[in-house]
């Protein structure tokens, strides 16, 4: 995918605007009027050298609220006070929320609100509402489970779609409709599953492939999950260059978990073998090979690994470079800053230049937070490089 400047013909940055509706209803003027920031926050689940495993990939909002009645001289917000609006954020409640600017805002979260936090200090009082992704019911059991055969990420969520979920075995057990045009383009990988919620798992592989996981229910009133590219969230490679559009940016270049080869070892029960497969760089991951300083920094030094299943010395090679790979995609991390972007989302990437050619590159978004507030809208977003960019960015 082609990147493009954020500064498009007949696109602008004028008119900051958030829409909220909660249980189908938009939120009264007044209401409106009391909401002081709203942000939003989407990540990846880090699968990196530096990943603790189980990471959770739902996204969240949170609304500051205004929470003081200057007329009436209570709080606006109470559940037991008179006012009209004293149980519209009761935990449990759907809500939308939509970001971006005047005719021009995307659709951003279909959540549910799951706390509150109101904030009493000697300045005005405030109410945080706080939510996660309406998926969030479906978080019951972490699993750790690999697919011994290569599978697309479409085949992989109808088959969890169609296995019931048990205490050594991932599964969801409710129907997964995917896009089977989109799914003859996928390529097939060697997917590992790493003590994660099923539904945080899956909604991960959607975010890698630019797609969307969403509930949704037919007429019968029956719920079904959608796995596929989606109108609503348009995919996109933004150009940022610092000193333009890239307000900050922090780059982490270290060599400190990088190995030169991944060792898998297993041991084959029925004929008393060892089990073992090695992946090396460069001839097996080519992730960030242009790093040639880090590269010369971590000669001779390997990683074996000898905690995972494996049944046979392809599945062990396959492991050990998947495990490679994650390794080199930690070489350089990135957190940035730039105008409010809807579209820059985890999962997307971003090309990132203006910062010489040790950290110019192609980056990949695991996590963004967009904050509209009286400072206007602005996107941070955490990365990590993962090439550099085509053209020489």
């Amino acid at each position: 995918m082609s990147p493009v400047p954020i500064y498009r013909e007949g696109e602008n940055f004028f008119v900051p605007v958030f829409q909220v509706t909660l249980d189908g209803t938009k939120l009264k003027s007044g209401i409106l009027r009391d909401v002081l920031s709203v942000t939003y926050k989407d990540s990846v689940a880090d699968t990196g050298a530096n990943a603790a495993g189980g990471g959770d990939a739902l996204d969240s909002f949170e609304m500051t609220i205004n929470n003081w009645d200057a007329e009436a001289r209570r709080f606006k917000y109470e559940p037991h006070s008179s006012s009209e609006y004293k149980e519209i954020f009761d935990p449990g409640r759907e809500l939308t929320l939509s970001m971006g600017y005047f005719n021009n805002s995307r659709l951003m979260l279909r959540g549910q609100i799951t706390s509150l936090e109101p904030n009493f200090t000697s300045g005005p009082a405030t109410l945080s509402v706080r939510g996660l992704n309406v998926l969030h019911k479906f978080r019951k059991r972490q699993h750790t489970w690999a697919w011994p055969e290569t599978k697309k990420d479409s085949e992989i969520a109808v088959e969890l779609g169609q296995q019931r979920e048990t205490a050594d075995r991932p599964g969801l057990g409710m129907t997964v409709e995917i896009n089977e045009r989109a799914r003859n383009s996928e390529p097939s990988e060697f997917v590992f599953m790493n003590n994660q919620y099923d539904i945080a798992f899956l909604l991960e592989r959607a975010r890698r492939r630019g797609y969307a996981l969403h509930l949704n229910k037919r007429p019968s009133g029956e719920e079904y999950l959608y796995f596929g590219p989606s109108d609503e969230i348009r995919r996109v490679t933004y150009e940022l260059e610092w000193g333009r559009s890239l307000v900050s940016f922090r780059p982490t270049l270290t060599t400190a978990n990088q190995v030169e080869t991944v060792t898998v070892r297993g041991w084959d029960r029925a004929n008393e073998t060892i089990i073992e497969g090695t992946a090396r760089i460069p001839d097996d991951c080519q992730l960030n090979n242009d790093q040639t300083a880090v590269a010369r920094a971590v000669q001779g030094r390997e990683e074996v690994v000898t905690n995972q299943p494996v049944r046979n010395a392809d599945e062990a090679k396959k492991l050990a470079t998947n495990i490679l790979c994650n390794f080199r995609r930690d070489v350089i991390r990135g957190s940035g800053a730039t105008v409010g972007l809807p579209d820059l989302r985890a999962g997307n990437r971003v090309v990132i230049k203006g910062l010489g050619a040790r950290f110019n590159g192609s980056y990949f978004v695991t996590s963004s937070t967009h904050t509209i507030d009286s400072n206007g809208y602005r996107t941070t977003f955490e990365s990590r490089r993962e090439g550099p960019a085509q053209g020489g960015a």
